[in-house]
């Protein structure tokens, strides 16, 4: 595979049609199928290891008190004690790279360092 420059991104299906040589049309059926899989497996609270790329999974953000900052307010007084509301539950999709694939991003790009 040839090397992208910095900056430069490609559409996965457009690498994968140069790779390959199969046609645009199912290349993206292919890929399409393929992230659409990711996600079903994900959505429904499952794991999702893709030996030597990484894991795709769910994890959650327990519900906790945030403080209401009205500054804004023009009645806002500042010795008055903070009001507080609760900032719901939620959950969200994680992927961690796994072992292969971090040791090619290490060997292959090297860090970039700020003068």
């Amino acid at each position: 595979m040839d090397k992208i420059k910095p900056g430069h991104t490609r559409s996965i299906r457009k690498i994968v049609r140069d790779e390959t040589g199969v046609d645009r049309e199912t290349v993206k059926v292919v890929i399409d199928s393929f992230m659409r899989a990711v996600m079903d497996e994900v959505i429904t609270g499952k794991t999702l290891h893709l030996k030597g790329f990484g894991t795709f999974r769910i994890k959650q953000k327990n519900a906790r008190r945030q403080k209401i900052l009205s500054v804004q307010n023009p009645l806002f007084n500042p010795r008055e004690p903070f009001k507080y509301e609760m900032k719901p539950a939620y959950c969200f999709p994680v992927f961690i790279p796994g072992k292969e694939f971090k040791e090619e991003v290490r060997k292959n790009i090297k860090p970039k360092l700020k003068p």
